[in-house]
């Protein structure tokens, strides 16, 4: 996909994207987000408030965002991100979570341990880890004790009430 804007590093308009609203130069490799204006998902990106609910049809980047979002606080110490999914099979499918990352996170320097479902990334001190939470004990088994300064549910209407 082609854009008509420059790049803001480096002027270049050899620029392409992995989602409308994603970019990267071509020339010097910049990557950066420009959601469309006055979009649900812009509103979403800029929100200042500790819990937002984002709804939508299909296909509106709910997930998309959910995926972005925790990027803005990767440079704070002992930052950590959690995102959730109710099963392990929607988290990883071919349309999850962990392969729209795939298509974000290492234009920003990160490096995912399969093993953990963990990004690392090598400019920023944050991670971000993807999980599920589809048996009651997932909850003790796979997360309990850990710290985290977000979380973001993905199709939260699919989690239990506990």
């Amino acid at each position: 996909m082609i854009y008509a804007k420059e790049c803001p590093r480096c002027q270049s308009k050899k620029l392409g994207g992995f989602e409308d609203e994603l970019k990267q130069c071509l020339s010097c490799g910049a990557l950066w987000f420009e959601p469309i204006p006055n979009s649900p998902q812009q509103r979403l990106l800029q929100c200042r408030v500790r819990e937002v609910g984002f709804g939508g049809e299909a296909g509106g980047s709910k997930s998309f965002s959910l995926v972005l979002d925790p990027i803005y606080q990767l440079g704070k110490k002992d930052y950590h991100a959690l995102l959730l999914r109710r099963t392990f099979k929607q988290l990883m499918g071919d349309d999850g979570l962990v392969a729209l990352s795939q298509k974000i996170y290492p234009a920003i320097g990160g490096h995912y341990i399969k093993s953990e479902y963990l990004w690392t990334f090598s400019d920023y001190p944050g991670t971000i880890r993807f999980g599920h939470v589809e048996h009651e004990n997932d909850l003790e088994q796979n997360h309990e004790g850990h710290q985290y300064a977000y979380l973001g549910y993905d199709e939260l209407q699919t989690f239990t009430e506990r």
